[in-house]
């Protein structure tokens, strides 16, 4: 298949803003960092075409949840808290940051009355999946495109060699 630029670019473009707004509406913009670092890249590879999706490194966690066990990183959960406007005094976002944290190591990420909320994981899957149409037809588009590029070439093609017979 040849690779369409543009279509690629239209492609990127609408899938971003879906995850960006899906990421939005779920209460995830304290900083917005996540949201702005969100990227899609459609490339070719050698079976088809590639997207892929990239972000901030906590993002993984927006999508996954996180399982009980371990304790998450304090400082981040701090600086969440604040940007949150839960506390403002350091003393007060350290504690609450420590409490989430303990929770978080307890039962997991995405959790509320001690059950994991299964509504705020899988942000990226979800909305791959509520986009699927609009993804397949723009890839459609690419095919079509891109399939008269290939007969049109064929037919240039043709034309030469036969023009070069006579």
């Amino acid at each position: 298949m040849m690779y369409n630029a543009e279509i690629a670019q239209q492609l990127e473009t609408l899938i971003t803003k879906a995850l960006v707004a899906r990421l939005e509406a779920q209460g995830h913009k304290a900083s917005g960092k996540g949201s702005k670092s969100l990227e899609t890249k459609v490339r070719e590879s050698g079976q088809g075409l590639l997207i892929a999706i990239t972000g901030e490194d906590y993002l993984q966690y927006q999508e996954t949840g996180r399982t009980a066990g371990k304790l998450p990183n304090i400082d981040a959960l701090a600086k969440w808290v604040k940007q949150k406007g839960i506390a403002s005094e350091a003393k007060e976002v350290k504690r609450i940051a420590w409490a989430i944290g303990k929770n978080m190591q307890k039962i997991g990420m995405h959790s509320t009355n001690k059950r994991i909320d299964l509504r705020k994981r899988h942000f990226i899957t979800n909305t791959l999946e509520n986009g699927k149409n609009l993804i397949n037809k723009k890839l459609f588009e690419m095919f079509d495109k891109n399939f008269d590029l290939l007969v049109t070439q064929h037919i240039k093609d043709s034309q030469v060699k036969s023009t070069i017979r006579i």
